[in-house]
């Protein structure tokens, strides 16, 4: 009689069922792998959109601090020092100062 290992012969009454249940067996151990897979992921990609979304967050901070961007411009002005003082009064400036 063939001997499927585990102490039951895969021949008599019980070979068709025993059949089966391999056969589900196999078939749920796929979809569980497939699930796994699945949901794998799905958590991946989340995390990776809630970094990405974090960093986009303060994105437009670094740009401003790395590049050194000026929040005003002021063109044509012959007396810079005055043009300065009314500038210094406005509330929100961090720094003004005159660049040549």
């Amino acid at each position: 009689m063939p001997h499927d290992g585990a102490g039951v012969t895969s021949a008599g009454p019980l070979a068709p069922v025993l059949a089966v249940a391999r056969t589900g067996a196999a078939v749920r151990r796929r979809s569980a792998l497939v699930l796994g897979a699945l949901v794998a992921t799905t958590v991946a990609l989340a995390l990776a959109s809630l970094t990405a979304a974090l960093r986009a967050e303060s994105a437009f901070d670094r740009l401003r601090a790395d590049g050194h961007a000026s929040d005003l411009v002021i063109l044509g002005e012959t007396d810079l020092g005055d043009a300065i003082d009314r500038v210094s009064r406005i509330d929100g400036l961090l720094e003004v100062g005159a660049a040549s």
